[in-house]
């Protein structure tokens, strides 16, 4: 499933799933998630995307969860922060996470 913003604010553990896969997961498939450090992300259409932003889950005009960068100083959503800035709509970030 697909986290969202409310899920970061009640502190669970987020994940992506991993970038450099090009099939889809099928029941009981086993592959890597990433939980800490670089990792590419796809970001919501028209978000703030330039590097060394904070960035926190969202979700986008037609309900997707996504990715918001947001540079205000508290951020309760923030799963970690941008790495350069968005080509398209994907970015690299750094994921943050306190739960390893």
């Amino acid at each position: 499933t697909f986290a969202d913003a409310e899920d970061v604010t009640n502190g669970l553990a987020i994940g992506v799933l991993d970038e450099y896969l090009t099939v889809d997961v099928r029941k009981n498939d086993i592959v890597w998630v990433v939980v800490k450090g670089p990792c590419q992300v796809q970001t919501v259409a028209g978000s703030t995307r330039d590097a060394n932003k904070r960035v926190g889950l969202d979700t986008d005009a037609a309900g997707d969860t996504g990715l918001l960068h947001d540079g205000v100083p508290a951020l309760p959503n923030q799963i970690g922060l941008s790495l350069n800035a968005a080509s398209g709509d994907r970015q690299r970030i750094n994921l943050m996470s306190n739960q390893i």
